[in-house]
């Protein structure tokens, strides 16, 4: 793989828009998780394809070299090709003044139209943009050559640019030629021929193979935020990412990347009981300091306080199949949660909760213009990607596939996962073998019989799931996967007690190997029942072969071929203990300018509020009370806050009560636009509770 270098100055200010807004500026700029700038690696893609194609069609040639370049999508029994080039979000060098515009429309008479005011943010001229476009190794010379032309054409970025926005102009690292020169080589290779589709993994019965294994430590790094939904959009536009990267996800990408060299050798892979692939899930340090922590999927039986119990900003954290409690006397009252999440637990055996909540997430709008039917329509979707992070996780192989991927990966680091990967998923994976005398330390200090299922595990088509509840499911499936038997935990008066405790659902995918249970003659997969990740079982007495039930997973099958295992399906895990700690990333406040009264108002009522003040959903419940010019309710409900609840929640409203109850009173529609912008500040920019 080789990497194009460019620099992008701007000649004239750049509305890089991102699609959102807000009530004071009605497009802001596309940010990275950190609040920086950025030019959007779809946008550049976009601006290169449309660049490249024009060129073509001025000088003949075919579609081959777009294709090969952007891709081709699957049709009429063509799985497609994916394309060679991929595309990162492009920085300032050095900071990025950010400033706004304000125009709008005039009538044939001069005057302004009515409700045609708008503000965008916009980057200033002069700005510079380093970004990196990287090349697919084993393609044709010409793509290489397409890619620098298209950069060089690039004339404008950003909206509003036949209006003389975004103009600018590219240099490439190294590149002496000019874009004349670079065109007439290009002339003369770009008859290259259709771009190759992916090799295709052949489905084979379960193998025994001999009782070695090669267990790994795989280790990504993420260079772009990365999408890979745990179940399909079907009733919005807006595709959100799970909490990780799915074993299924990693299954394929490794896969994919032995049939490159051998496909025999990814065949056997496939089909040996050796192979396992868990999912890789964030460790909340990307900064690379130190070895990263070893994450789990939280079970389902983990809560956490909904509210600090001390003033120090401690909260209480039980599990109750790790260790039965008292829901009476836990945590001094404050109600517990369960939720979604991951624990991580340290090298110094100290385990902390990192809740999806606060994983932090990229938020893109996307409009795509480029209309493969030809019928020229605009695809207005959003997508929800997890921010660059550490992703840790297992990998088992047989020591030949482990070899042979170990050298790969040392050759070519560079992976994608997820949607898009052309433009978001763009990283460095590390596969580190782990010796077998040190595989039962992996797990030590852990639970010996609490387990905690970290990729879907399959129901079997002729299980009765009408008649039993999901907990007895989960159970038989343990049996029957030969876990071994449920334990009997005795329950007391007042206590809280968990041997299984599941969650069910369906799930479906796609996969370009065609491997698993079609539907039809396409590659989709036909819907299965499982368990999804998260459920927990204990078991009566610690396993005797930790290492070969992890292989094994949990799911029932004919000999050794356990149903789903070819999906990624049935990965389990020990439960790393209880959490001690509540893992929060250190976050930069944004700096805030409002021109409207309502978010004066909201900025001062969050700033005064201090730490932890109001939650979003408390501040929600005040609003939704003000109807109209009318705000009693709203009043009598804040009054309440003080005279009625715990001390503990209305010291969050206890320094802003005055100020917002006075202009709930005196300014009710006011108060309801300033609450509004209050809440979303909490939600963009949480403060630390404690």
């Amino acid at each position: 793989m080789c990497a194009i270098d460019f620099t992008l100055t701007l000649n004239s200010d750049a509305e890089l828009g991102s699609g959102l807004g807000n009530e004071l500026v009605n497009d802001i700029i596309a940010r990275d998780h950190l609040g920086k700038p950025v030019l959007r690696a779809s946008h550049l893609k976009g601006l290169l394809r449309a660049t490249l194609e024009e060129i073509g069609s001025n000088r003949g040639w075919n579609g081959d070299l777009a294709e090969w370049c952007f891709g081709r999508p699957g049709a009429a029994g063509d799985d497609g090709a994916p394309g060679a080039v991929s595309f990162r979000d492009a920085r300032p060098v050095g900071e990025a003044v950010v400033r706004t515009i304000t125009r709008t429309s005039l009538t044939e008479l001069g005057v302004v139209h009515g409700q045609t005011l708008r503000t965008t943010e916009a980057i200033a001229a002069g700005t510079a943009f380093h970004g990196e476009v990287r090349i697919s190794a084993d393609v044709p010379p010409a793509v290489d050559l397409a890619v620098r032309l298209a950069l060089l054409a690039v004339e404008a970025v950003g909206g509003g640019r036949t209006r003389g926005g975004g103009a600018c102009h590219v240099t490439i690292a190294r590149e002496q030629r000019s874009p004349s020169q670079i065109l007439r080589a290009l002339d003369a290779t770009a008859a290259i021929g259709p771009a190759r589709g992916a090799e295709l993994v052949q489905r084979r019965p379960a193998t025994n193979g001999p009782e070695a294994a090669t267990w790994l430590r795989v280790v990504f790094r993420a260079r772009d935020p990365i999408c890979c939904p745990e179940a399909p959009g079907v009733s919005s536009n807006i595709i959100r990412s799970g909490l990780g990267i799915p074993a299924s996800a990693v299954q394929g990408a490794l896969i994919t990347r032995l049939a490159a060299q051998r496909s025999d050798l990814a065949d056997r892979t496939l089909a040996d009981i050796r192979t396992r692939f868990w999912p890789l899930l964030p460790c909340g340090q990307n900064d690379g300091a130190g070895a990263p922590p070893v994450p789990v999927r939280v079970a389902l039986s983990h809560r956490m306080s909904k509210l600090p119990t001390d003033t120090d900003g401690t909260y209480a954290f039980r599990d109750a199949a790790v260790e039965p409690y008292d829901w009476r006397l836990v945590a001094r009252g404050v109600p517990m949660k369960g939720g979604d999440g991951i624990l991580l637990r340290k090298e110094n055996g100290r385990v902390a909760l990192w809740r999806s909540g606060d994983v932090p997430r990229v938020v893109t709008a996307h409009a795509v213009h480029h209309d493969p039917t030809g019928q020229d329509l605009r695809n207005l979707f959003t997508v929800e990607a997890l921010a660059p992070d550490i992703f840790a996780g297992l990998v088992c192989l047989p020591p030949e596939a482990a070899g042979r991927l170990a050298q790969s990966l040392s050759a070519d680091p560079e992976v994608c996962f997820g949607k898009a990967r052309t433009v978001r998923g763009g990283g460095t994976l590390d596969a580190t073998p782990i010796p077998g005398d040190r595989l039962p330390g992996l797990w030590a200090g852990w639970q010996e019989r609490v387990f905690v299922l970290q990729s879907p595990a399959a129901i079997p088509d002729d299980w009765d799931v009408a008649n039993s509840s999901a907990e007895a499911l989960l159970a038989r499936l343990v049996r029957d996967s030969g876990w071994g038997e449920i334990a009997d935990v005795g329950r007391q008066r007042g206590q809280v007690a968990v041997t299984t405790l599941a969650a069910s659902g369906v799930r479906f995918g796609w996969n370009r190997h065609g491997v698993g249970k079609l539907v039809g003659g396409t590659r989709r997969l036909r819907a299965r029942r499982v368990f999804l990740p998260g459920s927990v079982f204990l078991l009566d007495r610690p396993p005797v072969d930790l290492p070969g039930l992890l292989l094994r997973g949990l799911g029932v099958g004919v000999g050794q071929d356990v149903d789903g295992r070819e999906q990624g399906f049935g990965a389990v895990l020990p439960h790393p203990g209880i959490a001690s700690s509540r893992h929060r990333l250190a976050r930069e406040t944004s700096t805030i300018r409002s021109r409207s009264e309502a978010g004066k108002l909201a900025l001062g009522w969050w700033r005064k509020a201090g730490s932890p003040g109001p939650s979003a959903s408390q501040i929600a419940a005040v609003r939704e009370r003000i109807r109209g010019a009318d705000g009693n309710d709203a009043a009598e409900y804040l009054e309440r806050q003080r005279t009625g609840r715990a001390k503990r929640v209305w010291e969050r409203w206890e320094l802003v009560h005055a100020d917002v109850l006075n202009r709930i009173r005196r300014s009710p529609g006011l108060a309801h636009e300033a609450l509004r912008t209050w809440q979303d500040l909490v939600i963009a920019n949480p403060k630390e509770e404690g």
